[in-house]
């Protein structure tokens, strides 16, 4: 589903009167993929560590802030490059008794590591990680909760005395000091509002947190160091792996302090606003909430170097506690004062756009919405509990593990292809759709059908590569053996990465995009919105979406498992690239972003820092990349000529051997009936044909001319065929389909309503084909003179052609007397009868006509149904709207 998104452009905005800034402020929206401005970063505004501001170009060094009464004030010069966390125990900065605390604090935990041992350390130290992680979490988490609903931080800090020289003018001046001392000399204590004050002294206790916090991990992390039993390559590449994820770590913090600086660094909209634009970039185009997902990689390197599962346990505990945080604090407050973006789909038609109302999302994604009463929910129930019993319930011999890894390719095969063909035909011609159509249903109908078809093959896919795993899997024996638990945490980690993708996705999709509806649904007005996942990666489908596939394989440790998961990953990456990215260029043309976050951002540091690698390397890295481009492009391209150019080759291939087929079947025939040809003469008969430019009109009367001897049969007879039905001249090898005309009176029956005249001597004569004679598709054909009411042909006609008037008219008048136009043609008797009245045969020939004029396919029973031309001609206009081209015109790029 290649599913890519943008927001218009925007930035914060103020409402003096409001005491709560939510009700104030809409969301700083992302800058539109196809609108460059330099300083624009992609990002959900709100987000306190990812948050920052742009500077106002008419504000000059001045920024200004807004506290909750309304009162705006200027805020102190920043200086840059300054962290004031590392001050803190910098020596060459003069130090403040609350630094003195902070130091203290640390230097406690440096002595309980080094004057205890063992486990007694280990458990000392862990207890006063978590000790140091809860006062994070819980503790500035319920200071900044209760600041965000009542402004309690700024009453708490006032009624202590920190800023009230009345109340405690010890204090009050111990917390001048500290803070004047930290602060640019423009800051001036009695003058700035109570709100940045308030702010500037709970940073000092969040900053006592972050020091022992990482302090205390650190230690944690070296007391609980082991050497595992492993070889030395493994050893190596532990060491290093985690040396790089301490280095990306510190990269990332130092980048995200960089770009949101210490207000939203300290959580500064929770106090005061500021009055400039949110930005964006670095590190926040590279993943959602970097500060609080990639920026505790350092976490993962630690583990790695320490080798210890207790390291890695306490790590993915803190760092699940740290989401926790992000959760419960900081997105409510986010939601409150900036708004949350309500955008839930890449594209949905406009009202403007369609002639149809869509459901209520209601559909079965996963087993959310499920339906007792709507037979594909229950469906797939049904076929899921069957695979799932079957595996579970059944012994662990090779016959069950055979069928189980069965049941695994053949869904996984029913879900890529023909998950992958259904949407390549639906792209290229709008199969799917025409189907439905043809039968009389709509749009609507088809797109709910494919809904659920997808929906099941998507979930059996699923359940069935678990169940395969399930059936390979081995419980180990000694969990601590080799890579036993590394293999398991990386592969549960692979599994929640994945369900996080794919409900990332869904939330900035909605069921719109996550069943294809713009495969399906039109807009003449298409919009991409770049929003959520989509903001760092194009496709996160790509590798992403299959990361619970790998992680099953680790889990399983089978080679059989690791083959499905490959297979699941190449198939995934073909159907995205032939399939979703060719249309995606066809519906939104230039409108496709061509680079995402995390690309944009590899790209930018390799350009700032290409004057420092050597020319050689650049050049080899380069020509990689373009070979490794080359190849997949050309992959690609191959395949796509082999799907476009195998019915070609096909058809050349039959019409060869029918060329074969007609030369010994002239010769057969030849010997056969070579003594009739003798006798009659067959240059007596003849068959002429007054037409302009061999062409005639679907539909229109043909006139036939015929000459014979005088002792012909009176049951000759004359046809309408293909010219490409028989392989031979003189012998007629299919069946006139009843689109035949008899020449005399007395020779036949039936078919002789068509004899528009006959010679006095019978040795010529004129037939009239019309209606039901006629063929209602256009083609090339020919008439044949038969002798004697058999299928020796003794005249043919030239060949001519039956073209047919199309009608581009979307106005229902228009096509109205089209209809009424074919209508006659088709039954001229009485062509003002009601459709319903018309038998299934006549049903059938104005059903061919609409295909010819229209390109829309009805079945007979529709139009009978339908009644009149005039319904018929709404259903055809409502039809062609639906079934117009993907493509991206001008019209529709202005729009864009």
């Amino acid at each position: 589903m290649v599913k890519e998104k943008t927001l218009d452009d925007g930035s914060l905005s103020f409402d003096n009167s409001s005491l709560d800034f939510g009700s104030s402020l809409p969301v700083s929206s992302a800058s539109s993929p196809k609108k460059s401005r330099e300083n624009v970063k992609l990002s959900f505004p709100g987000d306190d560590e990812d948050a920052t501001y742009e500077e106002s170009s008419t504000s000059g060094l001045d920024r200004y802030g807004l506290t909750p009464s309304g009162e705006t004030f200027a805020l102190p010069h920043e200086q840059e490059n300054r962290r004031s966390i590392l001050e803190t125990i910098d020596p060459r900065v003069p130090k403040t008794p609350w630094d003195w605390v902070v130091i203290g604090s640390i230097l406690s935990q440096v002595a309980l590591y080094l004057f205890t041992r063992g486990n007694t350390r280990r458990v000392l130290l862990m207890a006063c990680f978590f000790f140091w992680r809860m006062s994070y979490d819980i503790g500035i988490g319920f200071l900044l909760h209760s600041q965000s609903n009542d402004r309690k931080v700024v009453e708490w800090v006032n009624k202590l005395g920190f800023l009230d020289k009345k109340k405690n003018p010890k204090l009050y001046e111990m917390t001048k000091h500290q803070l004047v001392s930290k602060m640019d000399p423009s800051y001036n204590f009695e003058k700035s509002p109570i709100e940045f004050n308030s702010w500037l002294v709970f940073r000092h206790f969040v900053d006592l947190i972050l020091m022992c916090d990482f302090c205390s991990y650190v230690l944690m992390a070296f007391a609980w160091t082991c050497w595992p039993n492993m070889n030395f390559l493994l050893h190596m590449l532990r060491f290093f792996g985690g040396i790089a994820l301490i280095v990306f770590n510190y990269w990332v913090k130092l980048d995200a302090h960089r770009v949101v600086r210490d207000y939203a660094w300290y959580w500064g909209d929770f106090f005061f606003l500021l009055r400039s634009s949110l930005v964006f970039n670095g590190v926040f185009e590279l993943a959602p909430h970097p500060m609080y997902s990639i920026g505790y990689a350092g976490y993962y390197g630690m583990s790695l170097i320490s080798g210890s599962y207790g390291v890695l346990l306490a790590s993915m505990i803190a760092h699940a506690a740290q989401f926790g945080f992000l959760l419960f604090v900081e997105n409510p407050h986010i939601e409150k004062t900036y708004g949350s973006d309500s955008a839930h789909s890449r594209l949905t038609p406009g009202d403007e756009d369609v002639d149809f109302e869509l459901p209520p999302a209601r559909d079965l994604v996963g087993l959310i919405n499920f339906d007792s009463a709507r037979i594909s929910d229950v469906a797939l129930i049904i076929i899921a509990a069957y695979s799932i019993l079957s595996t579970l319930l059944s012994s662990n011999s090779f016959h069950n593990q055979f069928w189980a890894l069965f049941q695994a390719f053949l869904w996984r095969f029913l879900h890529s292809g023909l998950h992958g063909s259904i949407l390549f035909y639906q792209s290229r011609d709008k199969a799917w759709s025409r189907h439905f159509i043809r039968n009389g249903e709509s749009i609507v109908q088809a797109w709910s059908q494919w809904k659920g078809f997808y929906n099941i093959t998507l979930n059996m896919s699923y359940i069935s590569f678990c169940m395969a795993a399930w059936k390979l899997y081995h419980i180990p024996n000694n969990w601590t053996y080799g890579l036993v638990t590394l293999r398991h945490t990386l592969g549960f980690a692979l599994i929640a990465l994945h369900i996080y993708t794919s409900v990332s996705i869904y939330e900035d999709l909605g069921q719109y995009g996550w069943f294809y509806g713009d495969f399906f649904l039109p807009s003449r007005s298409p919009k991409l919105v770049y929003q959520g996942i989509y903001r760092y990666v194009n496709n996160p489908e790509r590798f992403l979406g299959c990361s619970a596939y790998w992680g099953l394989a680790l889990i399983s440790n089978s080679a059989w498992i690791f083959l499905l998961a490959t297979l699941a990953q190449l198939s995934n990456l073909a159907i995205i690239r032939l399939v979703e990215q060719p249309h995606m260029r066809k519906v939104y043309g230039n409108a496709l972003r061509k680079e995402a976050g995390i690309s944009k951002l590899i790209k930018q540091a390799t350009q700032e820092h290409s004057n420092r690698i050597p020319k050689s390397i650049e050049t080899h890295v380069k020509a990689l990349g373009s070979t490794v481009d080359k190849v997949l492009e050309q992959t690609a391209e191959a395949l796509q000529e082999f799907v476009n150019a195998a019915p070609p080759k096909v058809q050349v291939l039959l019409k060869g051997t029918e060329s074969s087929l007609r030369r010994s079947a002239q010769l057969a025939i030849l010997k056969l009936f070579a003594p009739q040809f003798d006798r009659l003469g067959s240059t007596s008969y003849s068959l002429k044909l007054d037409l302009e430019d061999s062409k005639v009109p679907l539909g229109s009367p043909i006139h036939v001319k015929w000459t014979a001897p005088l002792d012909h049969e009176n049951n000759d007879w004359i046809g309408l065929y293909r010219v490409s039905d028989n392989v031979s001249d003189i012998h007629t090898q299919v069946s006139s389909e009843g689109r035949w005309s008899a020449i005399d009176f007395e020779g036949y029956n039936s078919h002789v309503s068509s004899i528009k005249e006959v010679s006095e001597t019978k040795d010529s004569g004129e037939v009239v084909f019309s209606r039901d004679l006629l063929f209602w598709e256009p083609g090339t054909y020919e008439f044949r003179y038969h002798h004697s009411n058999k299928h020796l042909v003794m005249a043919k006609s030239q060949p001519f052609q039956i073209y047919a008037i199309t009608c581009e008219s979307k106005d229902v008048s228009e096509v109205e007397n089209t209809l009424d136009h074919l209508l006659k043609l088709c039954i001229p008797e009485d062509s003002s009868k009601s459709l319903r009245d018309l038998s299934d045969s006549k049903a059938k020939t104005l059903s061919n006509a609409i295909k010819c004029v229209f390109g829309i396919e009805l079945g007979h029973h529709v139009i009978q149904v339908d009644g009149s031309t005039k319904v018929l001609a709404s259903r055809l206009v409502s039809a062609k709207k639906i079934l117009q081209p993907f493509d991206y015109s001008e019209e529709r790029k202005k729009d864009v």
